[in-house]
């Protein structure tokens, strides 16, 4: 069993276009995820002296490691964010996430990014008979306040998109749809460096001293001065930028791929050709592979470092609980990435300390990360955001936020033992 993405095996990483750290530039974007190409894109574009750099290579985290599912989604409900910030901030965030999406879908089609993207549709389906009817009222409610192409698929027919008996229901995002993460990542690499961003990997940032206008930023290959910093981290924020740390929680993600099954076998599995999330606690989410002959699962096998093969015992299981006959199927690939949440439980960027921002995508990246990035970027050049919610609704720090040396937070452990008690006493 590999431990690397299966998504890697198909894709060269993205090679760095600087050999050594220039003297200065004007903005300096650290972290070469979506959100860091995203606006370097848009900085270059609008003539930026821009520079990329990554501690690890040059997409290795979150952004070349997820499951490729692109939609709308947020993690608070209309009625969470209604009563905690009023109907009206609540119609606004909603389309916050509709416009992720759009603006995803745009770069992908206009720029003609080759990423196996297609508007699959993806499934939220339901584990008992009660998440069943809350997530229908949800849906209501949302239909009253937006336009929504979305629907509710009852128990008695879910056959006709997944081969399970499992659910009791869910809802169909039609407009949601799926691509291969790291062709994604690459392409936006790709543009990045058409436009002359200079992307410099195995590149720490240790220290960022100074103010807007005149930063001196300490890195693994030396200083560089710039008059704008972007931080672009998100679950891999370094304590080079401690104000974004204390107020981010990154949690370990896990994905397995099995071995092809071949594609008859996963159209029959899959006969609506859906992105699959589900509300196990274990927040499952699969689907077939882009090539239609294998089946990628992820969920949070455990919220820390744990082993591989620990990782995909458990995922495995979970798997086999909606497919019975995948039982004996092997498990070729095996591995994990971080998430990343704020405490209120929504994306943001901003600025802090002359700092610019954006992370807190809870595991909805795929259109968030490079939308922000971008909105970020816009920031930088001077466009005004008081008015958007993403930016203007306060990013508050999380209590007690000390970090492992896996890099997630000390009660990680303690919110795995919850889940697990939860998980117990939560089916119908």
């Amino acid at each position: 069993m590999y431990t690397h993405p299966f998504w890697w095996d198909e894709v060269e990483a993205p090679r760095p276009t600087g050999a050594s750290m220039p003297a200065t530039c004007d903005t300096l974007v650290v972290g070469s995820g979506y959100t860091g190409l995203s606006a370097a894109i848009e900085l270059a574009g609008a003539g930026h002296g821009v520079v990329v750099v990554d501690a690890e290579r040059i997409g290795h985290g979150a952004s070349s490691r997820n499951g490729g599912m692109i939609g709308a989604g947020h993690r608070l409900s209309i009625f969470d964010l209604s009563k905690r910030y009023g109907p009206e901030a609540a119609r606004a965030i909603l389309q916050e996430g509709e416009n992720a999406l759009a603006f995803a879908v745009d770069l992908i089609e206009t720029h003609g990014l080759q990423c196996d993207f297609a508007r699959t549709g993806r499934l939220l389906s339901a584990c008992t008979s009660k998440q069943f009817r809350t997530l229908a009222d949800q849906l209501e409610a949302l239909r009253e306040e937006t336009e929504l192409d979305a629907e509710p698929v009852p128990a008695s027919v879910m056959g006709r998109q997944i081969a399970t008996e499992f659910y009791h229901g869910g809802i169909l995002y039609r407009h949601h749809g799926g691509l291969q993460p790291a062709k994604f990542h690459a392409e936006l690499a790709r543009l990045a460096a058409e436009r002359g961003a200079v992307m410099i990997e195995k590149t720490a940032v240790t220290g960022v001293r100074g103010h807007s206008g005149d930063f001196h930023v300490d890195t693994a290959s030396g200083e560089i001065a710039c008059k704008n910093v972007l931080f672009a981290t998100n679950g891999y924020t370094p304590p080079a930028f401690g104000w974004l740390r204390a107020r981010l929680v990154p949690i370990y993600s896990y994905i397995i791929a099995t071995e092809e099954l071949g594609g008859d076998t996963v159209k029959r599995l899959f006969p609506g050709g859906r992105m699959m999330v589900e509300t196990r606690p274990l927040h499952g989410y699969y689907r077939p592979s882009p090539d239609g002959k294998r089946i990628i699962f992820g969920g949070r096998a455990a919220l820390g470092a744990i082993e591989p093969a620990t990782a995909a015992r458990r995922l495995k299981h979970a798997l086999v609980e909606l497919f019975a006959e995948l039982a004996d199927v092997k498990i070729t690939h095996c591995w994990s990435g971080r998430v990343c949440f704020t405490r209120e439980m929504m994306p943001r960027f901003g600025v802090a300390n002359g700092i610019h921002y954006a992370a807190g995508y809870g595991g909805s990246g795929v259109a968030m990360a490079p939308y922000l990035g971008h909105l970020a970027a816009r920031a930088v050049l001077g466009e005004d955001f008081t008015a958007n919610p993403l930016h203007s609704t306060p990013l508050r720090a999380v209590p007690f936020n000390v970090r492992t040396p896996s890099g997630v937070p000390w009660f990680a452990p303690f919110m795995d033992l919850w889940r697990t008690v939860n998980g117990r006493f939560s089916r119908d």
